[in-house]
């Protein structure tokens, strides 16, 4: 299984000299299109994957793990005596809950 870091130094060592070639042949300065793929390696790609995968931004990170793709995974239920059944934890709560925009922010920030 592929981690970020590595599909990134691919794309750093094969795809950026790929871009560069293709823009000096189209008349673009290869030191230019370099910078401009170093920057989206290092910079912008991270970045995007920061905001879609924090849980206070996008909570991308829900549809990538398998207990959160199979319904019913976290509905438990407790039996307390003179209350009856107490639901402790919903599946919707553990993987389906809105993000907490307030720390996107923050979380971003401490994924990079």
């Amino acid at each position: 299984q592929w981690t970020g870091s590595q599909i990134l130094a691919l794309v750093a060592n094969f795809g950026v000299p790929w871009l560069t070639r293709v823009c000096w042949r189209s008349g673009i300065s290869p030191i230019t299109s370099q910078m401009l793929g170093r920057t989206l390696v290092v910079w912008v790609v991270p970045l995007c994957a920061s905001f879609s995968m924090a849980d206070g931004c996008f909570r991308g990170w829900a549809r990538w793990w398998n207990p959160c793709r199979e319904d019913g995974t976290f509905d438990k239920s407790i039996y307390l005596e003179y209350i009856g059944l107490v639901k402790v934890l919903s599946h919707k709560a553990a993987c389906g809950s809105p993000p907490a925009w307030g720390r996107c922010t923050r979380d971003v920030i401490g994924n990079l």
